[in-house]
């Protein structure tokens, strides 16, 4: 009885053996063992001054200029997500060739959905590659468009989705803060409400400090209240064609807050109702929609009442 034990585990052993041997050699014919890992490497980030990204015809444009980075010359760019994008480059890393089983298959993904990547210096192009993602598995894909090889990589230690970053549109690359400005030049913050005036109040300074005027104010729950609207920030930007599916909404404001600085500048966040995905609709500058999260509406429209001293917390 043991011996017949003894020979299933020789063949067991045998067998695993052989498996090993043959992996081994696959391997080693895909090249993979001798793969250069910074294939797609680009560590002097710090003189990239142009990235495009472009896939199936759309381009986004995200250029260097006046110290700020800017999404197709016209809006301020995520100052993260740029320094995200300069961090996949220094850190991305080869894990392996492509299986030959899924080669064919990925190379035609790489040509109808494949993401294209150019960087330049200057006006002069330096590096060019593309990215193809896989969100449901979180793989991600790099080939030189002059190279018949396509790549799995990933940044070494993180478990990250890469080619999300290069699937973003032109809204994906915005700033998402609603008021970028130099919060030492504030002269007034107003909050209406609409069908609810007497909840509405301005904060003014008065060359030593922030108040509401004809009332005694919490100076604590004001410079609270300043730092949420400083930090008001939005979840997505909408396009023209979305905007048009949120028409009910647009034609009835809720609340609308106002900023004005020493410049006499005006900046403004319109606040309407809630869609169906749990965030409100919002207008900033009378521009641009956007939704933003239902945590960040309530911090911003309080009740001119909550700011009173000795006034219990909403």
């Amino acid at each position: 009885m043991q011996r017949k034990k003894n020979i299933r585990l020789i063949i067991v052993l045998t067998v695993l053996i052989a498996v090993t041997i043959i992996t081994y050699f696959i391997q080693g014919n895909d090249g993979n063992s001798s793969i250069d890992k910074t294939l797609f490497v680009y560590e002097n980030t710090n003189e990239v001054d142009q990235v495009t990204i472009e896939s199936q015809g759309v381009k986004v444009d995200l250029s260097f200029g006046n110290n700020q980075w800017t999404v197709n010359e016209k809006y301020k760019a995520d100052p993260q997500r740029i320094s995200v994008l300069f961090a996949i480059l220094k850190q991305v890393s080869v894990r392996r060739k492509v299986a030959k089983s899924q080669k064919e298959q990925i190379t035609e993904r790489f040509a109808t959905q494949g993401v294209t990547v150019s960087l330049f210096e200057q006006g002069q192009k330096v590096k060019q590659f593309q990215v193809l993602g896989e969100e449901a598995k979180g793989l991600s894909y790099m080939a030189h468009a002059e190279s018949d090889e396509k790549y799995l990589v990933e940044i070494p230690g993180y478990k990250s989705y890469l080619a999300g970053l290069f699937e973003l549109d032109a809204n994906g690359w915005r700033n998402p803060l609603v008021f970028d400005i130099n919060w030492a030049n504030l002269v007034s913050v107003q909050a209406d409400y609409l069908g609810k005036e007497a909840n509405g109040f301005t904060i003014e300074f008065d060359d030593r400090d922030y108040g509401i005027a004809g009332m005694q104010a919490d100076s604590m729950k004001l410079t609270d209240y300043l730092d949420d609207v400083s930090l008001l920030y939005v979840n997505d930007y909408l396009s023209a064609v979305e905007v048009k599916e949120y028409n009910e909404l647009t034609s009835a404001p809720q609340a609308q807050i106002t900023i004005k600085d020493v410049g006499r500048n005006s900046y403004s966040l319109t606040i309407f109702d809630k869609a169906k995905n749990g965030d409100y609709l919002v207008l900033i500058d009378s521009l641009d929609y956007a939704f933003m999260q239902e945590a960040l509406i309530n911090r911003v429209t309080k009740p001119k009442q909550y700011f009173r001293v000795n006034q219990r917390p909403q």
